[in-house]
């Protein structure tokens, strides 16, 4: 769990310290959107499964469904792998 902490802020202050500070707010802005595109992902993640179990449903039957299923979880395991390089990458780190 992240924790804003004051310190960071002094460091902005002084001028042999500001590097740190900067770095400090931009690894502590990452974490807290990794920790975001990944809470999305999971809360994204009973949706896509209702929706993918009820098209199938009404498809092909129990073969699909279960192939669907087993798309669905796979999908997700990826995205939840993959959040934290996204949000490196975006912040150039």
């Amino acid at each position: 769990m992240a924790t804003m902490r004051p310190t960071s802020l002094i460091l902005l202050d002084i001028d042999e310290t500001r590097r740190m500070g900067i770095g400090y707010l931009r690894n502590f802005t990452s974490l807290v959107l990794g920790y975001t595109a990944l809470s999305f992902v999971l809360n994204l993640f009973p949706t896509l499964l209702h929706m993918t179990v009820s098209t199938s449903w009404h498809a092909d039957g129990t073969s699909e469904m279960i192939l669907s299923v087993t798309a669905t979880c796979i999908l997700e395991f990826i995205l939840v792998v993959k959040c934290g390089s996204w949000t490196r990458d975006m912040l150039g780190g």
